[in-house]
């Protein structure tokens, strides 16, 4: 049977609608922390005040060593440390005051958010688990009592705990810190966060169940105050029921349940106090008999896991377990049994009991099987005096990770931690290295391969200096590794030929004197490994012998002139032979005649100071000589010349073979009608040697002339405007010798070629606002037919002209209408200058679309000039006409009387251009008439030889206007007198 004893807190004591403390007394205070939830800026090595630091010093998270865990509650939290493998080790930890001290024996309750990190440590078999310790005490992180141990943590979240403790005296000081349960490697830690307040506990009700499915169960209880009656109602039979109250602290009850309730079983009580008021809590808790529980250890794949029962039995024993270990396998009937599971991974481990009593329970729990690691490596085998680079591919299941490595290299030289290491062996050999690879779960595997470090053959070889004429011996006397043997070798002889790797002992003739750096690569039959010997090998100079001489014809003396050199020491001795049986010869340049024709081979034989000979061969022979002739055609530079051969011999020999040497340095030509191109101009001295087929020699020199190509060059005076464009271009070209005599332009608009040295040609632009570009090319020919041509891309730059337009409305108007309105049809402008033609102040405008009052009549020319961004400008002109308009008037009185005011009587008016007036009397007489309009009537008549009366008179005006069109006017005027 399992037994339950359970504590209920937070009852109340009801007493005149008052909250009561202990059986009526007033509830204490809660005593409080300052800064309960730690709130400060993130810092390793300190915490938020006013907490004290104890011991070393604590962080404040997250944010320090690598936390990331966000705060329970606020934004920050601290983390402690206690040293995993000695109790009395390192340890961190914080205190502070309390709000007021505690009272002895009084039981407090507190609420408190902790957490396991694993930053330090994971939690697993051997490794550290997180702890909390509460101390209190009468000073800052003094240790004088115990008041609370959590036991080991585990949760990487935050779990809220709640705290109850009685302290046994009466305590200011509180403190925190983790607490050593057990050895292990590493570091104990916690997080803590959210301290609640210490309160005191109200009156309780203290119960002890015992549950068996088909029993009675008696139920023990005590209650912190008297009560008249206490009542249990449940699920149980008889429900609900009064417990028998024992004492005034004790009471009991017997509770029946059903066969088969196994479930979640919840037990109301009710305590009505003596005092008043009742308490009231529940009991919930399993109905179960027996208690299934079982460890087991977490092992890597392959090994034993062991199972240990721990079940416990309230009444009765345990008779039988069965083991159902999640991987298919048969049920195990063992108590204890072991099992080894065929592959990694979380099994959920069923455990089946049975009691005595006929009780049966099971339990389920996770059961861990960690991957092992599949080791493994590859690498090169190498040769000595190399490092072997080894490549780590060990893997693990994607649950785990690799903790470390372990290499063991398989020589006398220290292990290996790195994931992928280099080794250097001390000698060659073959090597067993292992590499074990471990999990951060403890489990390890490892590899074992051979590797091979394959020694070197040893290069070496003999030999002698000798002489430049003669082969160079080698002699090789290289040893095979003991690992293999020779597969391959190179001599280098150091004069730049290609390297000999089929002789095993060569010989080799050096083309030149000197000392020369000998190498023999050796390679092994095992990666080739390969070793090198060098020495230097000393190769004489021989004498060069050679001689000249010209041949003769029959019965002339052959002179023969040594020409052998030597590069070092001195010629010792000659020795001539001259083919025809005579005695040899010492004299340094001999001479000789030969008794027949024919050809003779002469042999010279020359020995240095280091006895190294060297023997020449020639052939003389008595022949006649060649006549040599040719041509050659002067060209331009650049141009190739063409030679002809033009040589001659009797007909009794032939010419065999022609070298013609151009004269430039350049390689000599053996073509009977070569032709050849010259570097540059300039007179060169070609010589043709021409020899006969019994090898008798004529040359000629000739000049050949490679005439220059005029260097061509031109300038314009200007190379950009406005169209049109006209540019005068001055050739400035030159020519090393002789001089120009032709130039041809190509102006690059179309327009026709010019062959004037310096030409002018004009360009446009049909275009409105883009630029147009144009080529030129000046071809420049010289005296001696030579060309060259130059041409400039882009040179001219011809920007377009705007096209100036408007009209002037109205074109033609009268002095009483003056204002013209100007409509601008210009294109291609950015800028406009108006000119009206007149003197007023505002005879001018650079408005796109002006008007403009005239001031007076006349003939006025309007002028537009337009311009661009290039300043290129067009003009436009348009005429407008303000006419005079005709203006007459006349009065209707004047007065003669010689005052000076209306004396006389006329028309006045504008733009008059002929007048007549006729003044007639009352009855019709005309007695005035002016045909100009400056003769007014003065008031006489008759020719003015009488004055006319006062009186009403007639006028008749007749007028011709500036127009040539006619006004008659007629009415009466008053003659007062």
């Amino acid at each position: 049977m399992k037994k339950i004893t359970l504590f209920i807190f937070a009852l109340f004591c009801l007493f005149s609608n008052h909250l009561l403390g202990q059986c009526g007394t007033t509830p204490s205070p809660p005593l409080s922390f300052i800064n309960p939830s730690f709130e400060g800026p993130s810092c390793a090595g300190c915490q938020p005040g006013p907490w004290v630091n104890c011991g070393g010093t604590p962080d404040t998270q997250p944010g320090s060593w690598g936390f990331t865990q966000p705060a329970s509650h606020g934004n920050s939290y601290v983390s402690f440390l206690q040293d995993g493998a000695n109790a009395a080790g390192y340890y961190e930890g914080s205190s502070q005051a309390l709000s007021s001290c505690m009272t002895a024996g009084q039981v407090y309750s507190f609420s408190v958010d902790l957490a396991h990190s694993n930053v330090y440590n994971t939690a697993g078999p051997g490794d550290c688990y997180s702890s909390l310790e509460i101390l209190g005490s009468n000073g800052i992180c003094a240790e004088s009592e115990v008041l609370w141990q959590s036991g080991p943590i585990t949760s990487t979240t935050w779990q809220t705990y709640t705290v109850t403790l009685t302290p046994t005296s009466n305590w200011c000081f509180v403190s925190f810190r983790p607490y050593w349960i057990s050895p292990c490697n590493g570091y104990v830690n916690i997080s803590l966060d959210n301290l609640g307040p210490l309160e005191t506990n109200s009156p309780t009700v203290d119960a002890t169940v015992s549950a068996d499915i088909s029993c009675s169960q008696n139920i023990l209880g005590t209650i912190a105050c008297p009560a008249d009656s206490i009542v249990l109602s449940g699920a149980f039979n008889g429900s609900p029921m009064h417990a028998v109250i024992l004492t005034d602290s004790t009471w009991q009850a017997n509770v029946v349940y059903s066969l088969g309730a196994t479930t979640s079983q919840t037990i109301s009580i009710e305590a009505f106090l003596t005092i008043g008021g009742s308490l009231h809590d529940t009991i919930i808790f399993n109905l179960v008999d027996i208690v299934p529980d079982f460890s087991a250890t977490s092992v890597c794949t392959g090994n034993v896991t062991t199972f240990t029962d721990n079940s416990t039995a309230s009444s009765g024993s345990i008779i039988s377990w069965a083991w159902n270990f999640d991987d298919g396998s048969p049920v195990n009937t063992n108590q204890n049994p072991t099992h080894t599971y065929a592959n990694p991974g979380t099994y959920n481990v069923l455990l089946m009991i049975n009691s005595s009593d006929g009780c049966t329970d099971t339990i389920t729990k996770s059961v861990e099987v960690y991957f092992k690691p599949t080791v493994g490596f590859t690498y090169n085998n190498i040769c000595f005096g190399d490092t072997l680079n080894f490549t780590n591919t060990s893997s693990v299941d994607n649950s785990t990770s690799i903790a470390s490595y372990l290499w063991v290299f398989g020589d006398s030289g220290p292990t290996g931690s790195l994931q992928s290491p280099g080794h250097y062996y001390s000698g060659s050999g073959t090597f067993s290295v292992t590499l074990v690879t471990t999990t951060v779960d403890g489990c390890s595997n490892a590899f074992n391969a051979p590797v091979n470090v394959f020694d070197r053959p040893a290069s070496a070889f003999t030999f002698s200096n000798t002489c430049l004429s003669d082969s160079a011996i080698f002699t090789n006397s290289s040893l095979s590794p003991t690992m293999g043997n020779i597969a391959g070798w190179a001599w280098d002889f150091g004069d730049g030929s290609a390297l000999n790797t089929t002789a095993w002992s060569p010989g080799h003739l050096y083309p030149n004197s000197g000392t020369y750096l000998v190498n023999l690569i050796t390679y092994s039959s095992n990666l080739s490994c390969p070793d090198t010997l060098q020495d230097s090998i000393t190769v004489f100079p021989s004498a060069i012998a050679d001689f000249d001489f010209i041949n003769v014809c029959l019965n002339q003396a052959m002179n023969f002139n040594d020409l052998s050199t030597v590069s070092s020491g001195s010629i010792l001795s000659r020795s001539w032979n001259f083919g025809d049986g005579s005695p040899l010869v010492t004299t340094q340049n001999p001479s000789h005649t030969y008794a027949a024709p024919g050809a003779y081979s002469v042999t010279l034989v020359v020995t240095n100071s280091n006895n190294c000979n060297s023997t020449i061969t020639k052939i003389t022979t008595l022949h006649p000589f060649p006549d040599a002739q040719f041509t050659a055609p002067s060209v331009c530079d650049g141009s190739v010349v063409q030679f002809n051969d033009l040589s001659t011999i009797p007909t009794t020999d032939t010419i065999q073979s022609w070298v013609w040497d151009f004269g430039d340095g350049s390689p000599h030509s053996t073509t009977q009608d070569p032709s050849h191109l010259y570097s540059g101009a300039g007179f060169s001295s070609v010589q043709l040697l021409v020899i006969s087929n019994f090898g008798c020699k004529d040359s000629i020199t000739e000049i050949s002339v490679v005439n220059p190509n005029p260097i061509v060059n031109y300038t314009a005076d200007d190379t950009i405007g406005c169209e049109p464009l006209c540019v005068n271009f001055q050739s400035v070209s030159s020519i090393l010798t002789g001089s120009n005599t032709q130039w041809l332009w190509n102006f690059g608009n179309g327009s026709a070629t010019s062959g004037s040295q310096n030409p002018n040609n004009c360009y446009s632009n049909d275009s409105i606002y883009v630029a147009n570009f144009f080529d030129v090319t000046l071809t420049v020919t010289s005296d001696s037919g030579c060309f060259s041509s130059l041409s400039k891309n882009n040179y001219i730059t011809v920007y377009s002209n705007p096209n100036a337009s408007f009209t002037a409305q109205p074109g033609i108007t009268s002095i009483n209408n003056p204002l013209i309105s100007i409509s601008n049809l210009s294109t291609g402008a950015n800028y406009w200058t108006w000119n009206f033609g007149d003197t007023s102040m505002d005879s001018s405008s650079t408005f796109l679309n002006p008007t403009h009052v005239y001031s007076d009549s006349g003939t006025y020319i309007i002028t537009l000039i337009t311009s661009t961004q290039y300043n290129c400008v067009d003009t436009a002109y348009q005429t407008v006409i303000i006419e005079p308009d005709f203006i007459f008037y006349i009065p209707n009185a004047f007065t003669p009387n010689g005052d000076g005011i209306n004396d006389s009587f006329t028309g006045t008016g504008i733009f008059i251009f002929k007048y007549e007036m006729s003044i007639f009397d009352r009855w019709g007489n005309l007695i005035f008439f002016s045909d100009d309009i400056n003769t007014p009537w003065d008031g006489k008549a008759n020719q003015g030889g009488d004055l006319a009366q006062a009186d009403v008179y007639v006028y008749v005006v007749k007028v011709v206007d500036f127009s040539k069109r006619k006004h008659n006017y007629s009415g009466i005027v008053t003659l007062v007198r």
